[in-house]
């Protein structure tokens, strides 16, 4: 059975705005887990981030493991 036009409609405007709210807290979160995981996360929260926001994330989690910082990160994240 096919989904209305307008319950389709107002699902996808759902998304929309909720894709806008979560593109705001997707470079912390995605910097948060290449501290602990030394990787980045699913490609559903990449797509949310434009590649050089992804490359300087890298680079930034690349640099602090390499110093000793990201240890300092993830003590006081407990």
């Amino acid at each position: 059975m096919p989904i209305p036009p307008h319950r389709l409609a107002r699902r996808v405007a759902a998304l929309l705005r909720q894709r806008k709210e979560l593109r705001a807290h997707a470079p912390a979160f995605v910097l948060r887990f290449y501290r602990r995981h030394r990787r980045l996360p699913s490609a559903y929260v990449l797509a949310l981030l434009p590649p050089s926001v992804i490359r300087r994330i890298r680079l930034r989690g690349e640099m602090e493991h390499l110093t000793g910082i990201s240890k300092i990160f993830l003590i006081f994240e407990e």
